[in-house]
């Protein structure tokens, strides 16, 4: 994503003239400081004091660590809790400090400008990275910063460190890149706009083909012009036709499958896209949402895991939806720290990096998360059961299975070698949905719901008592587990129709009744209590028997 045409000697230049520039500043204000009421100024500072950057990388294994055996995790790996109330205010905090709105545009998807021309052009991209379809490079104020930060130890260090490319970086000599050992991984670009050849990115074919052959880690991104759903369909399309080009398939493809959502009017600076008349169309946050729903479910559909691009700005003041907490986020801040607050597993901090094997410029990437995970698919269904199966995680060394229930996790192992498990005691008739996590050198890969897969399972729901033995005063009766049964109730049916009940709370598959009047005949029911519901009876599922 970055351009060839800015030289190291000119991006010292740029920040000398910068630096005398700000000096030149604050000696002009400092009159204007002295009087500065001191209680207008306590906000600012203290904002920049709260943004230090804190992040959780610990796994969001669905049952916490494995030395407690019980708990629920985080839908993605890593949270914030900084100030970001400084957007805009500084270049090398955000780019675009022309477009911090906060609400909904009230202009909906009116077309506010023709770009000329049919189709969607490349040459119509404008963003904070892209004037009139050139990229420019953004530079970050505190390059030093941001290569000490990956250094860090601890809570807040990332797990990996890569580029994203694209054919703005030309031919790029991928066994240099590979062997630099500065690239864990790369996101590459694979075309721009609707599902149209001519919206491909020329070296996509090279660039994936070149990271499967070195066993380089890579996810796809492509720069959205969408301005409804159904072009956002089509630009799923169009990755996936792309995909299916290079011959990969989702087991091949280790990091996400990006919409990258920057596209803005020239004229106002909101979010847009462009029709296939390169019209641009306003878009509101609710239709950036209902944009990037689409898209992601059908990246999804066809098995890979989807995610979002945006800058910081964005990601605060127009993606606000909570339907992005389903797909994988992907912040842009050019800054030595992330001061996004929620949840996201990528981190674009440069756009001016260098690195061996390619000409010129590229961005920097750190990654918070391994992008490794399972596909589980329903291998069958029983009666109580689900069995579920996977393809092998490269890295795996066990996989953890456990069940979303109300908003929870319950886990039902921690240690399956094997890429199949089957799911015991379910309670017949209700959907059940599941997840499958894999440990990576010892950390849970990272999941949201688009990771569940669900299924029904049919068979018994009642049930099907038998008389065991009889007294003179007791009769005892057992029956099959029902599956998903907690617990029993035992009652008879007296000569009146209704009934008397002896327990509500039998945990296990037998009962006797006792304190019965000898040589007498009894009616005698069993229900089960399955998710808190006593199963349906009548008269006909009652069983007789006679005491001595």
């Amino acid at each position: 994503m970055t351009s060839n045409s800015e030289s190291k000697e000119s991006k010292f230049f740029q920040k000398a003239i910068s630096v005398f520039l700000s000096a030149l500043l604050v000696v002009a204000f400092i009159p204007a400081v002295a009087f500065a009421d001191v209680s207008d100024n306590a906000g600012y500072a203290s904002s920049q004091e709260d943004s230090g950057y804190k992040v959780d990388i610990s796994g969001s294994t669905v049952i916490g660590e494995d030395n407690s055996g019980a708990g629920v995790g985080a839908n993605t790996d890593n949270s914030q809790n900084n100030s970001a109330d400084l957007v805009g205010n500084e270049p090398n905090n955000e780019p675009n400090s022309e477009s911090s709105g906060t609400t909904d545009s009230t202009e909906g998807s009116a077309v506010v400008q023709s770009q000329g021309g049919q189709g969607q052009s490349e040459d119509a991209m404008s963003s904070w990275r892209f004037a009139d379809g050139q990229l420019e490079t953004v530079y970050a104020d505190e390059d030093n910063g941001i290569e000490m930060y990956s250094l860090r130890a601890g809570n807040g260090s990332p797990v990996a460190k890569g580029i994203d490319v694209s054919s703005w970086q030309g031919n790029i000599d991928w066994n240099t890149v590979k062997n630099s050992g500065q690239v864990d991984f790369v996101i590459i670009r694979c075309g721009w706009g609707n599902n149209d050849s001519s919206q491909n990115d020329a070296y996509w074919l090279r660039n994936a083909s070149e990271c499967k052959r070195l066993g380089i880690p890579f996810g796809v991104y492509i720069y959205s012009y969408a301005c409804n759903t159904s072009y956002a369909v089509s630009e799923a399309d169009h990755v996936l036709a792309q995909l299916n080009a290079a011959g990969l398939s989702p087991s091949q493809v280790a990091y996400p499958i990006y919409l990258d959502l920057e596209q803005q009017s020239k004229s106002n600076n909101r979010p847009c896209g462009i029709d296939n008349s390169n019209n641009e169309v306003l878009l509101s946050n609710g239709d950036l949402a209902n944009i990037a729903q689409a898209f992601c479910n059908r990246i999804a559909s066809a098995g890979y895991n989807p995610g979002i691009y945006a800058n910081l700005n964005w990601w605060n003041n127009y993606l606000t939806s909570s339907v992005f907490d389903n797909y994988e986020r992907w912040v842009a801040q050019y800054n030595s720290s992330c001061w996004y607050e929620g949840n996201y597993s990528l981190w674009q901090y440069a756009s001016d990096g260098t690195v061996p094997g390619i000409n010129g410029y590229v961005d920097m990437n750190y990654a918070y998360a391994d992008p490794r995970r399972p596909a589980p698919v329903i291998a069958s269904t029983g009666d109580g059961t689900v069995t579920l199966k996977w393809d092998a995680v490269e890295g795996a060394s066990k996989y953890a299975i456990a069940e979303y229930i109300d908003g929870s996790y319950k886990t039902y192992t921690l240690d399956c070698k094997d890429t199949s498990y089957t799911v015991s005691n379910l309670a017949n008739g209700y959907e059940h949905t599941f997840l499958v996590q894999a440990n990576i050198n010892g950390r849970w890969s990272s999941f949201s719901s688009i990771n569940h897969v669900s299924a029904t399972p049919q068979g018994t729901v009642k049930p099907t008592p038998q008389i065991k033995s009889t007294t003179y005063n007791s009769i005892t009766v057992n029956w099959g587990a029902v599956p998903g049964a907690s617990k029993y109730a035992i009652a008879t049916r007296e000569s009146n129709g209704s009934y008397k009940t002896y327990t509500l709370d039998c945990t296990g598959t037998s009962y006797t009744i006792n304190g019965l009047a000898s040589n007498t005949s009894y009616q005698i029911l069993v229900q089960a209590n399955i998710n808190g519901k006593w199963s349906s009876f009548s008269a006909n599922d009652c069983i007789t028997g006679k005491t001595k």
